[in-house]
């Protein structure tokens, strides 16, 4: 069940609820729900909520659902983009147990619905939703021998895993080598490595300590020529400056 709408910071997308006619509005939404009682429940019994919203195409996202005060509910959250199908995302502590934080960037220009629902089929209770603008993801920057930067809340967050990170692009021609090193002594540092635009997919190699302590350190060999993705990240979820140094072998 859904109450009352708030109006908070611009944001240009249009949003629908049930029973509420289309407009096009310009603020953060927020909501305060109430999963239970004669609420819908999905194939797995458990209580939902769905709320319908207008986003254009490269629109940047955060949709978060948290616990009313003197509520029970453990609330998770799933994303379904306008052609429906498997969700585009989905959370269920990423705002701090038993909050649930999903960012997501829309594909194409459409209706997404946002699913706010119990954990379990148990959960019920009292929670407030928001969905707000998010500025547009850094584009990636062409990647030096020597790159120094710092994670803090200008930078993203991996949606999910809720760590910061930094995607840098390289050329490489087929078979040619490259050492990366990235080094910090404020958070445990984790490197990956994707085609460019995979970045959505499985790495095709990643490291998190093989350098000194908590550093890492990996070798990538091309396996064609094009350019690719080195993406500096963290296992744990603190600021603080970073060293990333690159290396051609071959």
């Amino acid at each position: 069940m859904k109450s009352r709408l708030l109006l908070g910071a611009a944001f240009a997308v249009g949003l629908t609820v049930s029973g509420a006619a289309s407009a096009q509005l310009s603020s953060t939404e927020q909501w305060n729900g109430l999963l239970g009682g004669s609420d819908r429940r999905d194939a797995d019994n458990r209580y939902f909520d769905d709320y319908n919203v207008h986003i254009a195409a490269g629109q940047r996202v955060r949709v978060t659902a948290s616990r009313a005060d003197g509520s029970e509910l453990d609330p998770y959250l799933e994303v379904y983009g306008p052609a429906g199908g498997q969700a585009i995302a989905s959370d269920d502590d990423s705002a701090g147990f038993p909050n649930a934080r999903a960012e997501f960037v829309a594909p194409s220009d459409g209706i997404y619905r946002v699913r706010v629902r119990g954990y379990s089929s148990s959960s019920s209770g009292l929670y407030d939703l928001l969905v707000e603008p998010l500025a547009a993801l850094q584009a990636a920057r062409a990647l030096g021998p020597i790159n120094n930067g710092t994670f803090d809340t200008s930078v993203p967050r991996l949606n999910g895993d809720g760590v910061h990170y930094v995607d840098y692009r390289i050329a490489l021609a087929a078979g040619e080598e490259i050492l990366l090193r990235l080094d910090s002594d404020a958070f445990d540092a984790y490197l990956n490595v994707y085609h460019a635009g995979g970045e959505n997919g499985e790495p095709l190699v990643s490291d998190d300590d093989g350098g000194d302590g908590l550093n890492s350190s990996l070798t990538f060999r091309a396996p064609q020529a094009g350019t690719y993705t080195v993406r500096a990240s963290q296992l744990s979820h603190a600021d603080g400056p970073y060293t990333l140094r690159m290396n051609r072998l071959r």
